[in-house]
């Protein structure tokens, strides 16, 4: 991946189904809120987790946003768009081929998003609602509740209240050691230093 533009902030990995979205491959409407894309000529109900464009507007600004699914490129595509459509607010979208195959007992794939890959830093977060994604990193993840289409979900809003503390907070014990390398070197010589 190329540098972060902002390399100031951390990078927050986003998964998209049951996670930022819900999606189902049928013609007939769903019973909760959806509307209809198209995706390589198949139908596709797309329901948006609620509040998902102030969750992703807000933390815009504390963090690199990148999506990453392990659906198909043109599927992730079609879905980052509807999420995004002015291209201002996600740097770079991953799709299943840019994720590690693995395969349980049962002979069952998986799909595993290795974030050493991105080439970030130690402050890189993933919210997924599958623990597999990010078992190769699990102190970088954080488990996120199925959406499952309900127009009352509220789990956006709490996550979105949890990043933005934990970016201010960072970001403020960030500038606090950068005063306190200023200050204590300045404390800690004579006034003669200084004629």
């Amino acid at each position: 991946m190329p540098t972060s533009t902002f390399p100031f902030k951390p990078t927050l990995v986003l998964d998209l189904d049951e996670t930022l979205v819900h999606a189902k491959v049928q013609f007939d409407e769903p019973p909760y809120p959806a509307r209809m894309i198209m995706v390589e000529g198949c139908p596709i109900w797309l329901a948006l987790r609620p509040f998902v464009h102030q969750f992703l507007s807000s933390l815009a600004v504390h963090y690199e946003l990148v999506v990453w699914t392990a659906g198909k490129e043109a599927y992730g595509r079609a879905v980052v768009k509807e999420l995004d459509p002015t291209g201002s607010l996600i740097s770079y979208s991953f799709f299943r081929q840019d994720c590690t195959v693995e395969e349980d007992l049962d002979g069952n794939k998986f799909y595993i998003k290795d974030l050493s890959l991105l080439g970030r830093d130690e402050r890189t977060r993933i919210c997924d609602n599958n623990p597999n994604s990010f078992c190769l990193q699990p102190a970088s993840g954080i488990l996120v509740e199925d959406f499952l289409g309900d127009p009352e979900d509220r789990f956006l809003k709490k996550l979105l209240s949890h990043l933005t503390k934990v970016a201010i907070l960072k970001d403020y014990n960030m500038r606090l050691d950068e005063v306190r390398h200023v200050v204590v070197p300045l404390l800690t010589c004579s006034f003669g230093d200084f004629f």
